[in-house]
């Protein structure tokens, strides 16, 4: 059975953190001030966001499931703000108010759509209302019975000192602990089941990684030394990497298209990462895959945001979140990946430079039929010449760019070598299909597949057989 995007509508996430506001003015700048020699912002319009654990807790819900949020909020307009739109999203909530203190409120100043200026109002918790800390943990005691994925998310104001209180606490109800960390102690996220830093943050605790070996090693030293399940380090355009303790990691490419704007993008990554994860029915490389998908929809959008179940659906069944078209050899590994959690079976022909015509494109639509993508390995024209092959009409790019008008091809791989065992053993597909088996190479390709299929055309079509691999 296929991977496919399960409803929701059940998962119950329990988001804790520190909440901030975000607030966006717009307006159009006319004149310098005579004051000072900066410009004068004439503010037309404004919008605010929930930010920070609010904004985990709102993409959570947008896919459908069940939140509930606690954090601390000052007693001052901003809160109000947050609890009228924690209600109207229908998010459940149990905010602490701090006296004589302000809610976290970031305002983002633009004119015609270039932010000229940034303004923080907030107040880290001091000792002396510790007090007020640790009444997280008794809410946390009160409604961690309705939480199947608690996320804990730090951006370092003071609602997650008890971070360790917390994860003991989940620990000993079985219920799994997703953290966003923030700074350079992670001792404090120790049995935690998941850390999602991004590259920076993870650096900051072990390091500078000089490549991707470094990285890993030093990621699966932090899986061991913190006690964790797993690791999912962002790494801005390059994607994402999944390590975990059994000594698994996965690469996944970034799926973005255009970024606009990356506030809050860890925010999403998370709160899907949650909801896919507490569903009975993904698994953890799935998990990640959606969530990497999510992270992809909303640095396209304006402002903090937030993705909904429609839009990670739409892009989930795109094309265009999969590598497809002409692939290098670097991109082979990522997309096979895909295709092995996706429960994708994968089918690979070989193909020339002169095999152009309706015979070829009803044998392509012919393997096709075998599973769900299909890769056509192509030999390039320094192949061909190598190959003595003549009657050559088409060059490489004329061949690619018909290739992909078909509807039955997935992917193109081009390759030189005499023989395409080297790309075969790199992608080791379910079905190999071939038109012959006298070709040299093909004995030595049934190590890498799960099957061979000899199509033979007559009467105006195809015929398929099975080749037994001894």
């Amino acid at each position: 059975m296929k991977f496919s995007i399960p409803n929701f509508e059940k998962n119950r996430i329990l988001v804790i953190g520190d909440i901030i506001l975000d607030n966006y003015w717009y307006g159009i700048t006319e004149k310098i001030s005579k004051e000072a020699p900066i410009p004068t912002v004439n503010i037309k319009s404004r919008l605010s966001k929930l930010g920070g654990a609010a904004n985990v807790a709102v993409n959570a819900s947008r896919l459908g499931a069940r939140v509930f949020l606690i954090g601390l909020v000052g007693n001052d307009e901003s809160s109000e703000i947050v609890r009228s739109e924690l209600v109207r999203l229908k998010i459940l909530f149990d905010l602490i108010v701090l006296p004589n203190y302000l809610t976290v409120t970031k305002f983002r100043i633009f004119s015609k759509n270039q932010q000229i200026a940034r303004m923080d109002f907030e107040e880290k918790i001091k000792e002396k209302c510790s007090e007020y800390v640790s009444y997280i943990l008794e809410k946390v005691k009160k409604r961690i019975s309705f939480a199947q994925v608690i996320v804990l998310s730090d951006y370092g104001k003071g609602a997650l000192y008890e971070t360790s209180k917390i994860i003991d606490l989940a620990r000993n109800y079985k219920i799994p602990v997703l953290v966003d960390p923030y700074g350079k102690n992670f001792e404090k996220y120790k049995e935690s089941t998941m850390l999602t830093p991004n590259l920076d943050e993870f650096e900051l605790v072990v390091g500078k990684c000089s490549n991707n070996s470094e990285m890993e090693k030093k990621g699966f030293e932090m899986i061991r030394s913190l006690s964790l399940e797993s690791i999912l380090i962002t790494l801005s355009e390059k994607g994402i990497l999944l390590l975990s303790n059994k000594e698994h990691k996965l690469y996944l490419p970034s799926f973005v298209r255009n970024v606009k704007n990356v506030t809050g993008a860890g925010d999403t990554m998370i709160a899907t990462l949650a909801v896919a994860f507490s569903s009975s029915e993904l698994s953890l490389d799935q998990s990640c895959f959606l969530s990497n998908i999510a992270a992809s929809i909303v640095v396209e959008k304006e402002n903090t945001s937030d993705v909904s179940i429609e839009e990670l659906k739409r892009r989930f069944y795109e094309r265009s979140c999969r590598f497809f078209g002409i692939l290098r050899e670097d991109q082979i590994k990522n997309t096979v990946n895909i295709c092995k959690f996706l429960k994708e079976k994968i089918v690979m022909v070989v193909g020339y430079l002169d095999e152009i015509h309706l015979t070829y494109v009803r044998y392509l639509n012919r393997a096709r039929n075998f599973g769900d993508r299909l890769i056509v390995a192509i030999n390039i024209d320094t192949s061909i010449e190598r190959l003595k092959l003549k009657n050559t009409f088409y060059s490489t790019e004329n061949t690619m760019e018909i290739l992909l008008q078909l509807k039955s091809v997935d992917w193109i791989i081009p390759f030189k070598e005499k023989s395409p065992e080297n790309i075969v053993r790199k992608i080791k597909p379910d079905v190999f299909i071939s038109t012959k088996i006298c070709s040299s190479w093909i004995e030595n390709i049934f190590r890498y597949v799960g099957e061979v299929k000899i199509l033979n055309f007559k009467d105006n079509r195809f015929y398929d057989e099975n080749v037994k691999i001894v």
